[in-house]
């Protein structure tokens, strides 16, 4: 990346013009080209506690033919069901993204039965690691937690970072509820 400027503006909206407060915001611009593409990292983790075992909630998200149960915006996933979720295991999963289509393809990088695994994820321009652990936390249940760490490349990096990051809290936070649901009705 190349920093060729820095712009600052007024911006006030409605709310703010009635108060008469001004808010001053400075936006970076930045400009990429074929040798140095624009990059942006970003985290995404969320946990909740689930009234059941850590290995009870393990095999649930591990058990690829589940996900779409309890993760609605998964259309579809791809996986060999002979295949055990184990270190190298791979799969697809077909999502959409403000309206886009993407094809996510994950392969487990790490894993310790009934404890947690690593996953490394690519989608096209975007591309990361998620953490899955499940610690127990009483008689019959559990934490459940999810740390993503990932890049995004291309043009659109820096804008869509903040509205991913915004994003994936939100699809996390109801994605962990319908999970934690899901399970505890069996």
């Amino acid at each position: 990346m190349r920093l060729v400027g820095r712009i600052t503006y007024d911006r006030c909206d409605r709310q703010r013009q009635q108060q008469r407060t001004l808010c001053q915001l400075e936006r970076t611009v930045f400009t990429s080209n074929l040798e140095e593409p624009e990059m942006a990292q970003f985290q995404i983790s969320h946990a909740i506690e689930i009234d059941r075992s850590a290995a009870t909630v393990y095999r649930y998200v591990t058990d690829l033919s589940q996900v779409t149960a309890w993760r609605p915006t998964i259309k579809r996933i791809d996986y060999d069901p002979d295949t055990p979720f184990a270190v190298g295991a791979t799969w697809r999963e077909y999502t959409s993204f403000l309206g886009r289509d993407i094809v996510a393809h994950h392969e487990v990088t790490a894993l310790e039965v009934d404890r947690g695994f690593t996953m490394k994820q690519d989608a096209g321009g975007f591309a990361g690691y998620a953490t899955w652990t499940f610690t127990p936390s009483g008689d019959d249940s559990c934490v459940a937690a999810l740390s993503f760490e990932g890049e995004l490349s291309g043009w659109f990096a820096t804008l869509a970072a903040g509205l991913l990051t915004s994003q994936g809290r939100k699809a996390l936070t109801r994605d962990f509820a319908n999970l934690k649901a899901s399970v505890e009705s069996l």
